[in-house]
Parts: C-alpha cells; structure tokens; sequence
C-alpha cells in the first residue's frame, strides 16, 4: 500500500515517529506528552488486536490523566510514570510488526523454534542454569551472542544496558546477533537497538524473601551486606547499613526490580505496584517462576516451540546446604516489607504464571514435567558421578566461581565417558564465566554478519 501524503494515514505514521523523538525530551510538558500519547493512539488504533490490549491501553492512560488531574506526584515520579508508559506503547509496536510478520507462516498445528532470544538474567533466582540453556541451544546451532566488551561477563552492571556495551555492535539497522543473555541493568530501547524485532523477551523472578537470604549470603563480603553481623541486623539497621546511592546497594533491595531498570527505591503505592507489572507484562512474552523451576522449563519450551531436550539442565551455581539459613517468620515478614516492591511483582507474576498453566493445561504440565524429570534422571546416570563441593572437584576447569560465605558446588563427571556423550555432559555443567569464554573465543574466529534487516518503527 502507497501512502500519499496528506492522507491520514501519512499523517499519523509521521506522527508515530515524532511523538517517539519528542517523548523523549523532558523539556515537554506533562499535559502535552498526555496528548500525544491520546493522539498516538487515535491514529494508530488498528494496532490494538484485542479488546482486553484495548482496555489496558485505556486504563493505563487513564492512571496517567488521574495522576495528571489530582496533581498528586511530583515531576521526577511524573517523567517516570511517563517513561514507563512510552516504553511500553514501543513494546507494542514491536509486538505487533512482529506479529504481522507472522500472519500467513504458521500452519495449524505447527510453529517454528525461536532463534532470536532475549533473556534478562536477574540475579540470584536460578538465572545461571537457564543461561546454560541458552548457550547450548546456540553453540549448538552456531548462533551468534551479544556478549559484553572486553571479555566482561556482564553488560557493565550495575549501569543501565547501553548497546555500546556489546562486543562487535555497530549501529544502524542490521540486527547481528541471535541470544543475549547476560547481567545487565535493563533498559529496552537500548536492548531493542541490538536484537531483532521478532526477539522473543522473557525473564525469571524468585520468591524475594529466599532470594535475598541467598542473596546476602553470596555477596556478604562487598559493600552494603559487608558489615552487617547477619540478615537480621541488616534488616533491623537498614538505614544504618543501606544508602540509596551507596555502593552495591542494588543487591541489598528490590534486587529483580533494579535488574528490571525499575526503580528499586520507589513509592509503595498501588498505582506504582500496577505500572511496575503492567511494563513488565508488556514488555516481556513469558516470565518463568524460580520457585517452580520444571514448570517453568516446560512453559519456556512451549513458547519457544523447542523440545524437552532443548531445555533439559542440571541445576547450576547452586549453594552447599551448610551455607543456607532457615529464616524464622519475623525475618520473612521484614524481607517482604523491605523489598515491598520485589514482592509485589512476585505475587503479579506467581498468580499469572498459574493462570498460564491452566492455559495450558495442568494434566499437560504434570505429565510433561514427569517426562522432564525423567529426562534428566537418565541424562544425570549418563553423565554425573555426583555434585561436589568445589575442592573435591576432579576437573579444576569446571570450578565455579566462589562469593561471599556461600560454596557454590559444582559437578564430578563420569570417567571414561563416551566421546559422542563427553562433550554435551561438559557443556550441561560447564559454569557460566567458562562458557562465555568458550563461546567468545568460538566467535571471534567467524565474522559476524547481518541475521536481520531491521526496519524502522514507522
């Protein structure tokens, strides 16, 4: 379709590019963002595919427009309601360019694997056995990873992701890489810079209050946790201990929302819980459930259209129980409390995730977990003698990397293993600073080329 100018519809995709250029600026007024939003969405509601997106949309409008009319908040918290709006209109666009892509493709019945993959990497939620998952689907395949500038493992965190930090990036409208899937603190347009546009986007959260016992325990020697005697003093002498501004205080509270590019000391408030989930929901096609792992690994490979041997893992970076705490009730309840935020957002997505199962089917689920399960047990008496602690570890190459108090345990393979298992056994339990290693190397040798044309958002 030719569009002549002066049409209507020229007016409003030259209207899309501008409103997305000016939003930006913070010079512009409240109200006068509020209209653009109205206006973008005048012209562009034929990219509302659903009655339920449409309700959202408006209700998240109308939170804005309240928030406008009682005055109620101040300007930094109103560029941070507006950011996060922005953000997720743009998201939308993306989804739907790369659902029109799709029209037409998929035959009943049928689905092809997804290859281009972003997977926010939080911390301390079981993230390191899923980044597992990642790089070997890709080794595999020969696929290309964004990985960080000068052999770091991680995109410059705690600093907000900038597509800078990417080894080989080079701007414009060529999309090079397949997976990204290291630490970061996210940011989505810089991310969206970098990956293609049909990128599928998903996530893990964990139950705030094992995360940050676990948490505590693996970063215990730097920074904010360094002087604390225990979690509860920390806990009971937070504003002694902890400083919004302080270093390593990302680890210390609401420890998914800051790797989320939220902020992690904002106002506990329900309008804030709600456009906290509704950016996440938005922008993310699944977010996976620590506390249900197998689950999470079936719901994963549904969505990715692999198989149950795509996503099949050992549990990695896992800690010796003799460095886990069992916390009593009263500790619970002060983590909840403290990482208000963080808990807000797990009991969103604990109760969407189940609502996803059902989708699914809970039948489906359990025999398909059982076949997991299953899967791994055989994999395990192929490949495993056993998980260690890391000094007993016969193959020093596979050590993993140690923090804190915690002993992160790590795996003793086989000896004499077949040369046809030998390799896929040293990659399940290879740990994630060696991996990275391996595949930046691997990749350094192939030239990287363009996988996607990326056209612009008009």
């Amino acid at each position: 379709m030719v569009l002549k100018q002066g049409s209507s519809d020229f007016r409003c995709l030259n209207f899309k590019k501008v409103f997305f250029v000016v939003s930006l600026l913070f010079g512009i007024s409240f109200v006068t963002r509020m209209l653009a939003v109205g206006e973008f969405w005048r012209c562009n509601g034929h990219l509302l595919p659903t009655q339920t997106t449409q309700q959202y949309i408006g209700k998240l409008l109308q939170a804005l427009h309240n928030v406008s009319q009682l005055n109620n908040i101040h300007g930094t918290e109103q560029r941070e309601l507006l950011g996060k709006s922005e953000l997720i209109l743009k998201r939308i666009l993306d989804l739907e360019d790369k659902k029109s892509k799709e029209n037409g493709k998929t035959v009943k019945g049928s689905c092809t694997p997804h290859r281009h993959i972003f997977f926010l990497k939080t911390h301390k939620t079981g993230s390191s056995t899923i980044m597992n998952i990642l790089f070997r689907f890709g080794d595999l395949r020969n696929l290309s990873f964004a990985h960080p500038t000068n052999g770091n493992s991680q995109f410059n965190y705690p600093s907000y992701f900038s597509s800078r930090f990417v080894d080989g990036f080079v701007p414009g409208n060529c999309s090079m890489f397949h997976i990204m899937c290291q630490h970061m603190r996210f940011q989505f347009t810089e991310v969206d810079n970098v990956m293609p546009r049909d990128t599928f986007y998903f996530t893990i959260l964990r139950n705030p209050i094992s995360q940050m016992e676990s948490s505590f325990s693996y970063y215990k020697s730097i920074g904010v946790f360094s002087k604390a005697k225990s979690l509860e003093d920390f806990l009971h002498n937070a504003s002694k201990y902890y400083e919004s501004k302080g270093l390593s205080r990302n680890y210390a509270k609401n420890l998914m929302m800051f790797d989320m590019g939220l902020n992690p000391d904002g106002i506990s408030s329900n309008k804030n819980f709600q456009l906290n989930w509704r950016t996440v929901e938005t922008i993310f096609d699944l977010v996976l459930i620590t506390d249900y792992f197998d689950e999470s690994l079936v719901l994963l490979k549904d969505a990715l259209c692999w198989t149950l041997e795509d996503v099949l893992s050992f549990p990695l970076n896992t800690r010796s129980n003799s460095t886990k705490k069992n916390l009593s009730k009263e500790t619970q309840d002060m983590i909840k409390s403290w990482n208000e935020l963080d808990w807000q957002l797990y009991v969103y997505f604990n109760h969407s995730f189940w609502n996803r199962v059902d989708m699914y089917g809970r039948e489906k689920m359990q025999r398909e977990v059982e076949e997991l399960r299953k899967l791994r047990a055989q994999i395990s008496m192929t490949c495993l003698e056993g998980e260690v602690d890391p000094e007993k570890m016969q193959d020093k190459s596979l050590k993993p990397y140690q923090s804190g108090i915690a002993r992160i345990l790590g795996y003793n393979l086989k000896p004499a293993l077949e040369q046809s298992n030998k390799l896929m056994c040293q990659r399940m339990v290879t740990p994630e600073l060696q991996y990275t290693k391996l595949l930046v190397q691997k990749q350094s040798k192939s030239k990287y080329y363009c996988i996607e044309k990326k056209e612009s958002i008009t």
